[in-house]
């Protein structure tokens, strides 16, 4: 990578950006009711290690779907795409089903290469987390924005 482009990932976790106020289902995977990641309750997988012990499951899982990108996001792709100094941003959007298991994905950006990168890494994505409501297993769609500022 070329010295000249300092790369800063920052992914925005606000609530509001894609959250709902009431509890937000929508009909998709398979026919099975998808609940939204911030209206549920979320257990990560035990392999899954939160660094501040005071995190809540759902914070940590945050953290871990939010770090898994940007350490397997391939900053060379800038450099191949001649991207000139400016922010950018990528809407991510994970699904998994009852068991923890990444069922869908998909990112949306203006420039299509840095959607073609985003979307190879969500499909590396491990298992995190599982949903659950009123004690059952459930399908969670977890929405993140990435903002991509290169100087």
């Amino acid at each position: 990578m070329k010295k000249y482009i300092i790369l800063l990932i920052v992914l925005i976790l606000h609530l509001g950006a894609f959250g709902q106020d009431s509890l937000n289902v929508s009909n998709e995977a398979n026919d099975s009711l998808v609940y939204n990641f911030d209206d549920v309750e979320i257990s990560r997988e035990k392999d899954i290690k939160c660094k501040r012990k005071k995190d809540s499951s759902k914070e940590c899982a945050k953290k871990a779907v939010i770090r898994h990108f940007n350490i397997t996001f391939n900053t060379e792709v800038i450099s191949e795409l001649g991207l000139l100094s400016g922010t950018y941003i990528m809407n991510n959007s994970i699904t998994v089903d009852k068991r923890g298991n990444l069922i869908a994905y998909d990112a949306k950006s203006d420039i299509e290469g840095l959607e073609k990168e985003a979307l190879r890494v969500l499909a590396t994505l491990p298992k995190i987390f599982q949903g659950s409501f009123n004690g059952k297993p459930i399908v969670v769609k977890f929405d993140f924005p990435a903002t991509l500022r290169v100087q």
